[in-house]
């Protein structure tokens, strides 16, 4: 017996992936506001 398509073991590990980099965790979005915080604080200081 053999699986095709969106049976295979493969398949289900490619979507798994797909939701995984699909979803933002909550530590990811505390980590973008920081570094976009950083970012505004040091071009407003210049060189």
């Amino acid at each position: 017996m053999s699986a095709v398509g969106e049976e295979t073991a493969l398949a289900g590990i490619q979507c798994l992936v797909a939701q995984a980099q699909a979803s933002r965790s909550r530590a990811q979005a505390i980590a973008d506001r920081a570094a976009a915080a950083l970012f505004s604080i040091t071009i407003a200081r210049g060189p």
